[in-house]
């Protein structure tokens, strides 16, 4: 697991404490020498029921019920009695996957990283926390690790009567002191002994209380009882699997029609069977009857938690729909284990920073891949349900026909062992016409039409080549510097795209362009029937923009009418005109600053496009994107309010190996060209404060790696 913050920081930002309810409650623990989740039950501030709740939700921790799991004997010797008594942990049982072992812990306080720091260092092999009550952890450290006997008083000094008085060592430093006689060392406890200290019961996979165990429409996830990664790689060809345990030939036979129907397939055994199945093949979920789950509930955990996969347990009232939602459920979770951090792509692509956005529903997870031969650096794609064409491919289908400088170029396109679609296309770092426009408000004219017009060419190649777009919109609007340094519009997005070579219906892509133009020209979106001509000052270019957004005309004609708008606002001049290189940068030439990019920002900057959440104590969560880089922060575009001068967690993935930190920061500025409405773009900076010697060193590099590559 991750480094958690603090428990305090956690509930005072999930809203179950306030900030000055927590500084009382630290103080009574600093005066007192209390643990935090012992003084706010005692002032009744949190419930010990609800803290476990909240912490296994908030961490991803699994929450251990210690009156209903069998402790492990050899567990209980990997952990010294020193060590558990001190940061209050039992160990649990130990598991053994792909090689490696790992303890599991049971802990109050799972956010405490230097308990399981010196846990790991004693046990020698890595330590995984579960949560469960602090009455529980109390109750069974007296059992597996009573405390050390007092040392026996030592025996009175017996003066016979004319003997010279005893004196004290203290009197006479000439004197030996008395010896001491230390507490003996713990006894081991044996396997014998272990099971008599602990009734034997299910094994330690039960998260939630009994009621909430998987009836119709819960489903208990393996994946959030253990932090363990899932299997790196499938079989070939590997298909979904659901195991039916036990099971009467009428659920079976609802059961192995609604796999059909997820792309998966049903096979049924008994439990001894289930045990080989679990050991040769990958289960993606497991169906069981409500009556066997009762009698043999143990044995069927166990091999949930072995198999990684959840259990789905059955009632007189199930029907079908539920059965088909939970395995739907189940096949999507199973296919996105498939896609981790680390593991490679069809054997070429090794899988490096999630950039899926949080805000969108997974059926299509976007990775930053690394070719494991070349190391080139591209954008995979992939939909999680084979039978979804509906994103990836017809981007694949898009872009392998339109051939232009501002369309990203595919790669590669392909199947992956699971049957699920994917595509590699370029990577376009920069930032967006959102992002600029949110930062600057409206831009100078002469940069806005050079925008535009380039987004206009794209699209005109797509329309000659029987695409079309239908999602033009700022967020896909990408202003990028290729090698040479020369900044170009690059259009993203193509999920939507449709292939036709009909393509008389180019409408929505036509407004899309005229909403793009009334933005940058105006500095905020337009109005449902807006009129252009009293928004844009520019009277050239204003008829312009209005006709594209009422969709009249073509794209090309809308560029052609765009570049004669531009020309007519250029002065005339009786000199003769000198050639001058183009493209080589979309913003107008202009005097020269008064104090060079240098001199403005302490640390260089990079464009750097990656998911982020932003944490504010307190409040919540807002998640949003970052568009440039440096070592001093990082420029994000969201949609949450955040005021200036907050201080905030922020989320991010690093931009060498995609390594997920947490560093504390401070929101320097927060601007908003059209803060009234709700849910408006925001453009925000974020200055790290004290970031990790890692992240330092990453982004400095990224910076200059970036730097060489535009030279």
């Amino acid at each position: 697991m991750e480094s958690a913050a603090p428990l305090g920081r956690l509930l005072v930002s999930s809203g179950l404490l306030t900030q000055e309810k927590l500084d009382e409650a630290l103080a009574v623990q600093k005066a007192e020498g209390k643990r935090l989740g012992d003084v706010l039950a005692d002032k009744g501030l949190v419930r010990p029921h609800q803290l476990a709740q909240f912490l296994s939700h908030q961490l991803a921790c699994p929450w251990v019920s210690l009156q209903r799991v069998e402790i492990a004997p050899e567990a209980v010797e990997k952990l010294p009695r020193e060590i558990a008594r001190r940061h209050f942990m039992i160990p649990v049982h130990l598991r053994t996957s792909r090689g490696s072992t790992a303890l599991y812990v049971a802990m109050d306080d799972p956010t405490d990283d230097v308990a399981l720091s010196e846990a790991t260092s004693a046990a020698t092999m890595p330590v995984k926390p579960m949560v469960a009550l602090a009455s529980e952890i109390k109750e069974h450290l007296d059992r597996l690790y009573p405390a050390p006997p007092e040392p026996s008083p030592l025996p009175p000094i017996v003066v016979p009567e004319g003997s010279f008085p005893p004196v004290s060592p203290k009197t006479n430093p000439q004197m030996p002191r008395p010896a001491v006689s230390k507490p003996p060392p713990p006894l081991p406890i044996s396997k014998a002994t272990q099971a008599s200290v602990s009734t034997p019961q299910p094994p330690p996979v039960i998260l939630r209380e009994s009621s909430s165990v998987i009836e119709v429409s819960a489903v208990l996830e393996a994946s959030e009882l253990f932090d363990e990664p899932a299997p790196e790689s499938h079989s070939p060809g590997a298909t979904p699997h659901i195991l039916v345990i036990g099971a009467k030939e009428e659920l079976f036979a609802r059961v192995r029609a609604a796999s059909r129907s997820v792309a998966a397939f049903a096979t049924s055994a008994s439990i001894p069977e289930a045990k080989e199945e679990v050991a040769n093949t990958t289960i993606c979920a497991f169906v069981v009857g409500a009556e066997i789950y009762a009698n043999e509930r143990a044995a069927i955990d166990r091999l949930a938690h072995d198999a990684n996969a959840p259990i789905i347990v059955s009632n007189e009232l199930f029907t079908g729909p539920q059965l088909y939602g939970l395995l739907k459920g189940s096949v999507e979770r199973w296919r996105r284990a498939a896609y981790e951090k680390g593991n490679v792509l069809e054997g070429r692509y090794e899988l490096l920073r999630d950039l899926t956005p949080r805000t969108r529903p997974k059926r299509v997870v976007t990775w930053e891949v690394k070719h494991v031969r070349t190391a080139r650096r591209s954008i995979a794609k992939i939909g999680l349900r084979a039978n979804d064409y509906s994103g990836v491919r017809r981007e694949q289908y898009a872009l392998a026909r339109v051939h232009h400088p501002g369309a990203l170029e595919l790669r590669d396109a392909g199947t992956t062992e699971l049957g699920d679609p994917f595509i590699v296309v370029e990577s376009a770092e920069g930032k967006t016409l959102e992002g600029l426009v949110a930062a600057r408000g409206a831009l100078e004219t002469q940069e806005a039409c050079a925008i535009v017009r380039q987004l206009a060419e794209v699209l005109a190649a797509a329309h000659e080549a029987g695409v079309r777009h239908s999602s033009v919109r700022p967020e896909h609007v990408v202003i990028a510097r290729d090698a040479w340094g020369t900044e170009r519009v690059k259009l993203v997005g193509w999920e939507a795209a449709s292939v036709d070579d009909a393509t008389s219906d180019t409408g929505p892509d036509l407004s899309g362009v005229g909403a793009c133009a009334f933005l940058a020209l105006v500095g905020r979106p337009a109005g449902d029937k807006e009129d252009a001509t009293a928004a844009i000052k520019d009277a050239a270019l204003a008829p312009v923009v209005k006709r594209a957004l009422a969709k009249e005309g073509s794209v090309k004609d809308f560029a052609d009418a765009l570049a004669d708008a531009m020309k007519a606002r250029e002065p005339t001049t009786v000199l003769t005109a000198v050639p001058e290189k183009r493209g080589a940068s979309m913003r107008p030439p202009a005097a020269p600053p008064a104090e060079s990019p240098k001199e403005l920002r302490r640390f260089p900057r990079a464009p750097y496009r990656t998911p982020v959440r932003v944490e504010i104590a307190g409040i919540g969560a807002v998640d949003g994107r970052s568009e440039d880089i440096s070592a001093g922060g990082l420029f994000v575009v969201t949609r949450g309010h955040i005021a200036d001068r907050a201080q905030v967690t922020i989320r991010f993935a690093l931009p060498i190996d995609g390594k997920v930190v947490s560093e504390m920061a401070i929101v320097k500025w927060s601007r908003a060209p059209n803060a009234d409405d709700v849910g408006a773009v925001r453009a925000i900076g974020i200055e790290l404060v004290s970031p990790g010697a890692e992240t330092t060193k990453q982004v400095a590099r990224y910076v200059q790696l970036m730097a060489s590559e535009q030279v």
